[in-house]
């Protein structure tokens, strides 16, 4: 199975995640404290937590970590200079995508910049994290062992999942670690078998990580219990606003968003990766105007996530001012 047809696979059991659970689902998301050892999800699972609410009064989009760990007040502003401990170089994109995602405010006064927060950030509005290793083709498995390995060491995902087209033989269940879920998933019909459901992680103990691998040892290293917190928040963030739906709209007149805004082919009649599939090259390619982008009205009206928030983080910490 081609890395296309794998894209086509994930976007269909996002989208069947999200029909099934009340939850964020969103894929391609980094979680790695390591420099030394990157590691890319392929589909997460947020469920809410107690303050999911407060969350989703803040804006739609992801906050930037340094801010939310920065100490900038609710109440009078304070020149940035002050409370964010960013080089300027770098200082203007975060504080642009924190006033984006409704976080922080920006003023100008007396030729200096300064922010406030427009509210408290919300430390438990998500719950437990599901990690999802898509691997359509378990004939060839690639690195899954060597990732799985890592995510069961690093235990920043609450629990973590194997989904594959294969047909799951006793002998790939043997293969893959006990405390890794197994799921049968047909992309076609969006049927989900679950073989076997995964086991608790132990997210909130320290870790030790294989950062590589050599001839005659596996260098390691140590992860804190404060560092997997870091992760989490930053992933869940992450989730929030990036969501799955990040594929181009085609012009095509064969290309179709199905009721979940997934992508498909209407003359083959299947799921579709279009950044990979679509095109000129395509020999079935007519050219057309794509379809209405109807993406987020169908995240929010599938989802917990709220495109357009009301605003009452802001109003409300406004009135620390008076």
């Amino acid at each position: 199975m081609d890395v296309h047809t794998e894209a086509a696979f994930e976007f269909q059991l996002c989208a069947h995640l999200e029909g099934a659970r009340d939850a964020i689902i969103a894929r391609q998301i980094g979680a790695s404290p390591v420099r030394a050892r990157r590691r890319i999800l392929d589909v997460v699972c947020i469920e809410p937590g107690p303050q999911f609410d407060a969350r989703t009064q803040i804006g739609p989009t992801a906050i930037p970590d340094v801010l939310i760990r920065a100490e900038i007040p609710t109440g009078r502003a304070r020149p940035v200079g002050r409370c964010l401990p960013v080089e300027p170089p770098h200082r203007e994109a975060i504080i642009d995508a924190g006033v984006t995602a409704g976080f922080i405010e920006r003023e100008r006064r007396g030729g200096r910049t300064l922010i406030r927060r427009t509210t408290a950030y919300p430390a438990d509005w998500f719950g437990p994290i599901l990690a999802i290793e898509n691997k359509p083709d378990l004939g060839r498995p690639g690195a899954l062992a060597e990732q799985l390995r890592f995510d069961l060491s690093l235990a920043v995902a609450d629990a973590v999942v194997v989904a594959t087209a294969s047909t799951v033989t006793g002998a790939h269940l043997n293969r893959i670690p006990t405390r890794v879920g197994v799921w049968e998933f047909d992309a076609t019909t969006g049927s989900r078998t679950v073989h076997r459901d995964p086991q608790p992680l132990p997210v909130d103990a320290p870790a030790m990580v294989p950062t590589g691998r050599r001839s005659d040892h596996v260098p390691v290293q140590a992860v804190t219990p404060a560092q997997k917190r870091r992760v989490r928040r930053r992933l869940a963030e992450r989730a929030y606003g990036r969501g799955w739906r990040r594929f181009p709209l085609v012009g095509c007149a064969h290309f179709r968003l199905d009721a979940a805004a997934a992508p498909r082919c209407a003359e083959l009649d299947t799921p579709i990766d279009p950044a990979h599939t679509c095109g000129e090259g395509c020999p079935l390619y007519t050219p057309a105007a794509p379809p209405r982008d109807v993406r987020r009205q169908v995240r929010a009206a599938r989802t917990p996530w709220v495109a357009d928030a009301a605003g009452f983080a802001r109003e409300q910490s406004r009135i620390g001012e008076f």
